[in-house]
Parts: C-alpha cells; structure tokens; sequence
C-alpha cells in the first residue's frame, strides 16, 4: 500500500490538490523561462487530468451507503421484530436491545464517515480542477508575461 497508507483521507487530498497547483506553477514557470509561452498551459492540463484520475479512481461511497440501507437497515428490521415477538427474557431482551444500539450507532456513524469523506473527495476535486483549468486556459497568457519581465530586466535572454 505504500507511505500514503499511513496518511488519513483528508492528509491524501491535501497533497493531492498542492501537486495539482504544483503540476500547474510549473508548467507556466517552465514556459517562461523557456521562452515558450504557448506551452504554459501544459501543467494545467497534467492537473485536470490528475482530477480525472482520483475522480474515477476514487472510493466507492455510493455502494457503501447503498449497502448499508439495503442490507444492513433490514438486518436490524427483523432484528427489532424478533426482540418484539420474544419479550420472555427480560435480560436477554435487554442484551437484544443493547446489541441493536450499537449496530444503529455503527451504521449511523458510517454513513456519517462516508458522507464526510465524500464532501473533502468534492472540495479537493473542485479546487484541484478549477486551478489546473484556469492554468491551462491562462497559463500561456500568464507565462508570456513571465517572460517578458524576465527579458526586460535582462534575467533571461531572448
């Protein structure tokens, strides 16, 4: 699995959205000082297509939610109606009960994971796209005029 095994979630899109700014500096700052504005939008491009990457590489939390609420709701459904019919015990109907309440509060705080990671997946995503879109529409613009300081203040010939 590697070093980014031991990074959380949140840790993994951070780095994910520096490379895509880093991908898309780069490749306008590489343009600049190689006197080829046009190819400043290059890293941008390399950052859009890194999103696409994690976009269709990325965890599956519609399934997981999907498989909580098809099979793990029902599974506590008939548990709560067999702890309904049986009321004899009162102590294994309390230790019914109990087990009933971790398994809500272990399916409420999954889909609760599932829906946060979900969110930072969404913000990283847009961030890291709407910066490598921007430098790969702009980023000859932004390298053309890199460059002519560069040349005007005579650090890089022509």
């Amino acid at each position: 699995m590697g070093w980014t095994a031991k990074l959380s979630q949140k840790k993994r899109y951070v780095i994910f959205v520096i490379a895509a700014i880093a991908l898309s500096a780069a490749g306008i700052v590489i343009a600049a000082f190689n006197s080829s504005p046009a190819d400043g939008g290059r890293g941008g491009a390399l950052a859009v297509a890194f999103s696409f990457l994690v976009l269709f590489v990325r965890r599956n939390y519609g399934a997981r939610v999907y498989q909580a609420i098809i099979e793990d709701i029902p599974k506590l459904r008939e548990q709560i109606n067999a702890l309904r019919e049986n009321k004899q015990l009162e102590s294994a109907h309390d230790d019914g009960l109990n087990e009933l309440k971790r398994q809500i509060t272990a399916i409420v705080s999954r889909l609760d994971t599932e829906a946060s990671g979900q969110s930072v997946q969404n913000i990283a995503l847009a961030v890291a796209s709407v910066v490598g879109t921007i430098a790969w529409g702009f980023g000859d613009w932004i390298a053309q005029w890199i460059n002519w300081f560069l040349v005007a203040h005579g650090l890089v010939a022509r």
